[in-house]
């Protein structure tokens, strides 16, 4: 590049301007094959629904022929394709023939061996159930409900992870009770590993490989818990009969002795399920669920939370769990002592103190338990 030179012969600092504008637009031009295309589909269409619209018979011929591909990254991007495609359309958008191609395309491309992206054909299936399922036929539904299924159980462990969260927002949308099998693939997954009992010459690589295989865990069992309520509240009120125990005792082991993030999807997995034993907005029909046996169950963890010393947000939702379980019908004797327990938490808990925004709140369990001590006591 030329030097700029003055009329006094020295070097003008034009070249340090000139370099910096230079850089500038070439920085323009430094796009990736993916921003380029966004930026031509942005430049000539008139938005992104509409184009889509327009051009929906096109867009989903090519990516069911890009699910065909011998390439994995291409049939991962079909897939991510069709599944922006279900997400972004209004409901009832999406019609026949274009939806049947969709179904056919993303069910065909899940068959075989799992491979790198595949999961993404995981996503397509699940936003084309969730956001068309209005439009789906039952045969439709329970094809690709089967695929999950099936795709639950196979052996790669962050793949499987990736199935099971995507049955569970399905199982959910439709409200289709589907939580017995679904529960014997989860249940397996969710237990505390015990250590590593292998033997290694290099102490350091054993250590290491300890260190990731317990990281991947805890982020399984995170996973897993966040994702349970959906496949829990499709349920009906006999099949959350018969696993409620089963169910709140795992979770509620979960809620303590584990790592925050674990410990927080616990606690808000255990909220939705109280709620949802005796629903508010109505009589309750399930009579039958032991709420002593429910006190015994999760008493302990609610207790651990609210005396939380480091974690707000795990006191808050703590808070949450008691609340959602003092809506419970008020059970006999047998439960006073953890009611006590509860309330001893409650006055001792930094939630409860005089300047936390919650005080409000507990102040009206402790009401709540005094007029249920009232009750059981007559």
């Amino acid at each position: 590049m030329h030097e700029v030179v003055s009329l006094d012969g020295g070097k003008a600092a034009e070249k340090k301007t000139t370099e910096t504008g230079t850089k500038g637009d070439d920085v323009n031009f430094a796009l990736t094959t993916k921003e380029m295309w966004e930026a031509v589909w942005n430049e000539f269409t008139p938005g992104f629904e509409t184009a889509v619209r327009l051009h929906l018979g096109e867009i989903v011929t090519l990516a069911g022929l890009a699910i065909q591909s011998q390439s994995w990254e291409s049939k991962a991007q079909a897939a991510a394709a069709m599944s922006s495609v279900a997400k972004r359309q209004r409901p009832g958008t999406i019609v026949r023939p274009h939806l049947d191609y969709l179904m056919q395309a993303l069910l065909s491309g899940l068959q075989g061996r799992t491979w790198q992206g595949k999961a993404k054909l995981l996503e397509g299936l699940r936003d084309v159930c969730v956001h068309c399922k209005e439009q789906l036929t039952m045969e439709e539904f329970t094809k690709a409900v089967a695929a999950l299924f099936k795709e639950s159980k196979r052996e790669n462990p962050v793949y499987r992870l990736d199935a099971i969260c995507c049955l569970s927002s399905v199982l959910e949308a439709h409200a289709v009770d589907k939580f017995t099998p679904y529960w014997e693939i989860v249940k397996p997954l969710l237990v505390k590993g015990e250590g590593d009992s292998s033997d290694s010459d290099d102490a350091s690589t054993s250590s290491t490989k300890r260190s990731e295989r317990k990281t991947a865990e805890f982020k399984t069992h995170e996973r897993l818990l966040q994702s349970l309520p959906n496949a829990w509240c499709a349920t009906s009120n006999q099949t959350k009969l018969t696993h409620y125990d089963d169910v709140l005792t795992t979770v509620a082991s979960f809620a303590t002795l584990s790592t925050y993030h674990v410990q927080l999807s616990a606690l808000q997995c255990m909220e939705q399920i109280l709620s949802s034993l005796f629903p508010t907005d109505g009589a309750p029909e399930s009579i039958e669920f032991s709420i002593s046996k429910i006190y015994c169950i999760v008493t302990e963890a609610i207790c651990t939370s609210l005396e939380n010393l480091k974690f707000s947000s795990i006191r808050e939702e703590g808070l949450k769990c008691c609340e959602a379980l003092f809506q419970l019908p008020t059970g006999d004797e047998s439960n006073d002592q953890q009611v006590t327990s509860l309330v001893k938490a409650l006055r001792e808990s930094e939630i409860g103190a005089e300047k936390s925004e919650h005080r409000a709140r507990v102040l009206g369990l402790l009401a709540k338990a005094e007029l249920r001590k009232e009750n059981t006591s007559q």
